[in-house]
């Protein structure tokens, strides 16, 4: 029997092999898997996170290459001579970081780091010994001090190097650049802050941290969205909020128990008020809007999710943007992609030279879409707003309720508890789940897996069900109760253990 490895598995172990090789028993500016998070002088939050996401040998020599990032132009307007009439409308991606684009690693410890600039950094040179450090500046390098320090609580070997611009460089045997000049003879330094792997430091907060929900968390959300394709044009006004009611982890998931209200204004302007309820679902992946770093290329055309009762909404694949960091009047931290005053992403003009231009979407004549999504720390998706041909909407919190204390707008509204109560038994169930209802006499209820798939449906016109669930493979799905007043959603475990 042969065994067949996957293509990418092979890649990762030549790819470990090939840095193992390269960088036993020496220093190290960068180490394979993982991420390096800096801050520049006076910022309250990390501004540059760089990694190494490939590598190579040429002619020998083993070449590393560090993450782009996309970056304002306020060149382009001058040399393209418009449209847009503001240097900002443009942005390139595919861009260095301060450690350039790509480092080449010697075998006498000689590391280049190429790019925007020429550098050379000598792993290996000992107390007094000199070297052309970048030669396009004419700037040389000595070694001033070697000593040993205590990095993030850790005892490691630092040199010192002074540059002849006056600008220092701290360089750690274990954990690499600890501090490097943002402009020559400016004082400004580029100092690491935490490193993500190993877990020390100051990290980027990520999936986890935004969607990390409490039960007795409430969340209150104004949203509009308008169609005017339709005749006559639609237009819904609402406002959403709920209480957090349950919390379960599994694995890559975590599920969220809500219950709340729904009120304000359909499309014929007529007004509602109605209980809402359910179970939520929030998966962390790679490609999550909330683990995307700063600067970080965004394609918009993947799918965003607004809360637990809104729906899905598309873009094409040409529209763009980045990960921007900052903080909000109450202190937390917060990730954003796209513009809130305009909505406006970037369109792709020129992919070899890795030009891209903000969207103008009332006169590009296409049916572009552009986005903007901000999420915070222990908020979740905070502020979503889309616009695309005839259609439009925003999403924003308000109000919030964390750890007890209320923040913004928090509304005085009925719960469901006090309406279409019902229970489940036994949850975990074997073969049959029995459903007693307090106030529903007829609707339908639906089973549905974790991808939505419906595994079963069934009308009612009882206060007592049986259900049959014998079939059912064991696992997590979602038990759906809908009527006249609504749906409504609870968790249910199918286990034969």
């Amino acid at each position: 029997m042969s065994l067949t490895i996957p293509k990418y598995t092979i890649k990762i172990f030549l790819l470990l092999m090939l840095w193992n090789v390269a960088f036993a028993q020496s220093w190290k500016p960068l180490n394979l898997g993982w991420k390096y998070n800096y801050k520049l002088d006076s910022s309250v939050f990390i501004t540059n996170t760089i990694w190494i996401d490939s590598a190579e040998v040429i002619n020998g020599d083993s070449v590393f290459y560090l993450n782009r990032i996309v970056t304002h132009c306020d060149t382009c307007t001058a040399a393209l001579g418009g449209p847009n009439p503001c240097d900002s409308c443009y942005a390139l991606k595919n861009q260095p970081q301060f450690l350039q684009r790509k480092v080449t690693k010697l075998l006498n410890g000689i590391f280049y780091f190429n790019d925007t600039s020429k550098i050379v950094l000598n792993s290996l040179a000992a107390l007094n010994d000199t070297w052309l450090f970048d030669s396009i500046n004419n700037i040389t390098a000595q070694i001033i001090a070697v000593a040993t320090d205590s990095v993030f609580g850790n005892m490691d070997s630092v040199k010192t190097i002074l540059l002849s611009s006056g600008d220092t460089i701290k360089f750690s045997m274990i954990y690499g650049i600890l501090q490097y000049p943002n402009l020559y003879g400016l004082n400004s330094y580029y100092r690491l802050a935490g490193i993500e792997g190993p877990n020390l430091g100051e990290q980027v907060p990520g999936f986890w941290q935004f969607f990390d929900f409490n039960v007795g968390d409430v969340f209150h959300y104004h949203e509009w969205f308008a169609d005017a394709s339709a005749i006559p044009p639609l237009f819904m006004s609402y406002d959403i909020q709920y209480s957090i009611t349950g919390v379960n982890q599994f694995s890559d998931s975590v599920f969220y128990d809500y219950s709340g209200n729904q009120w304000g204004f359909n499309v014929m302007g007529i007004p509602f008020n109605f209980p809402i309820s359910g179970t939520v679902r929030f998966k962390d992946s790679v490609n999550h809007f909330a683990n995307f770093y700063g600067n970080q290329l965004l394609n918009t055309s993947l799918r965003i999710k607004f809360n637990p009762w809104n729906y899905f909404t598309s873009f094409p694949d040409t529209a763009f943007d980045f990960a921007q960091y900052s903080i909000d009047s109450n202190g937390l931290f917060m990730k954003s992609f796209g513009n809130s005053s305009f909505y406006n992403n970037y369109i792709e003009v020129d992919s070899i030279i890795d030009l891209m231009n903000i969207i103008d979407v009332n006169n590009n004549g296409a049916w572009i879409g552009t986005s903007f999504i901000t999420y915070k720390v222990g908020l979740g998706q905070t502020d979503y707003s889309y616009q695309f041909f005839e259609h439009g909407g925003e999403e924003h919190l308000v109000g919030y309720v964390k750890n007890g204390i209320p923040i913004g707008v928090i509304a005085s509204v009925p719960t469901i508890e006090s309406q279409n109560q019902f229970s489940i038994y036994p949850n975990p169930a074997k073969d049959k789940i029995h459903i007693e209802f307090a106030n529903i006499n007829s609707g339908k209820i639906f089973i549905t897996d974790n991808a939505g798939r419906k595994i079963l449906k069934k009308d009612f016109n009882e206060n007592v069900i049986e259900l049959n669930v014998s079939t059912i493979p064991t696992g997590l799905y979602f038990l759906s109760v809908q009527n006249a007043d609504g749906v409504f959603n609870r968790k249910i475990i199918i286990s034969r253990e």
